[in-house]
């Protein structure tokens, strides 16, 4: 798609070019005038202004195109913590999801959990992660990044973050 773009601001550009070594003078039907236009910072032009627009759209397909081409790096983020229960459970049956889900999560034996991820330079993990969840068939926990910063970040530096225990709040199980 961007090759498409990139070739027809290249054409636009040139088709600019030969319109305007052509010097081709549009006059105003109305008042047989020639035609002219106010450009911000430049002026006004009585100039042949069809040639100036395939000019101008033609740099700024070729500026949106190249935009597009080159995107934002992303930086690796590692985040890391624990979950902890007043009970002897076994970690891994549980499921560990981050919304949006395109991270690596993993939960260890016992209850440390660690996220990778990348995410795009500029941004940092509470302004792209919505929630980190904790399911297990006893209980669960969830992690709002954003609104538990201040409380719940035990250490972080430019591109990673340590939480403190977390408590999963323990479903009730009547027999």
């Amino acid at each position: 798609m961007l090759l498409i773009i990139y070739g027809i601001s290249t054409l636009t550009i040139i088709l600019g070019f030969i319109a305007l070594l052509t010097q081709k003078i549009y006059i105003d039907t109305d008042t047989k005038q020639l035609t002219q236009i106010d450009i911000p910072m430049v002026g006004k032009m009585k100039t042949n202004y069809p040639a100036l627009i395939f000019l101008f759209l033609g740099i700024f397909l070729a500026v949106y195109a190249f935009s597009r081409s080159f995107p934002p790096q992303k930086n690796e983020w590692v985040i890391t913590g624990s979950f902890e229960s007043g009970k002897n459970i076994n970690w891994q049956d549980g499921t560990l999801t981050v919304f949006p889900a395109d991270f690596e999560c993993e939960v260890f034996p016992n209850g440390r959990f660690e996220i990778e991820a990348k995410i795009e330079e500029g941004k940092t993990f509470e302004d792209v992660i919505q929630r980190i969840d904790y399911s297990h068939p006893l209980g669960s926990a969830q992690i709002c990044p954003k609104k538990q910063r201040e409380t719940l970040v035990k250490h972080e530096t430019e591109n990673s973050r340590e939480y403190k225990p977390v408590p999963i709040q323990v479903y009730k199980i009547d027999k």
